[in-house]
């Protein structure tokens, strides 16, 4: 009669430690696969050094997204005569202020008009990577032009 209590109690508390783990790993890691996220791309007209898939994407020095793909022009858009390479990254939904009138269409696109761009930056010495979007002065750093239409919103 005690073993069979024995193995009973076993079962539940390996039954208990296998739902703790797996909230502990919804609660410290994988909480991000449920958050919406909203996809970019941009073209970068120069070398992606040290940029790559999963990088982080950084708003002002704080981490936003992650790179999701890096190709180049010629492959993702054939028709292009433009040779730059282009680098699609979600951002959390939650980044995206909104406001009242304005759809993200056009909240995106004024922020592209003030300035904000998409530019990789060196981490130091580490050799990595990371995409940073910053607001520049937009007469002296222009957006570079394409000849293609954009699947995601363009910075």
């Amino acid at each position: 009669m005690s073993a069979k209590a024995n193995n009973v109690r076993i079962g539940l508390f390996v039954l208990v430690a296998v739902v703790l783990f797996i909230l502990g790993l919804l609660a410290f890691g994988a909480k991000s696969y449920f958050q919406q996220k909203t996809q970019f791309e941009t073209a970068v007209p120069g070398e992606v050094y040290g940029l790559s898939v999963g990088s982080r994407v950084e708003l002002r020095g704080v981490p936003v997204g992650k790179v999701t793909r890096i190709a180049f022009g010629w492959n993702v858009y054939p028709q292009s005569k433009v040779s730059m390479i282009v680098v699609d990254f979600e951002v959390d939904e939650n980044i995206i202020p909104t406001t009242m009138g304005l759809s993200r269409d056009q909240l995106i696109e004024e922020a592209v008009k003030r300035g904000l761009r998409a530019m990789v930056k060196s981490q130091g010495i580490t050799g990595t990577s990371v995409l940073s979007l910053e607001t520049l002065n937009p007469t002296e750093y222009p957006p570079p032009s394409i000849d293609f239409m954009p699947r995601h919103y363009y910075i």
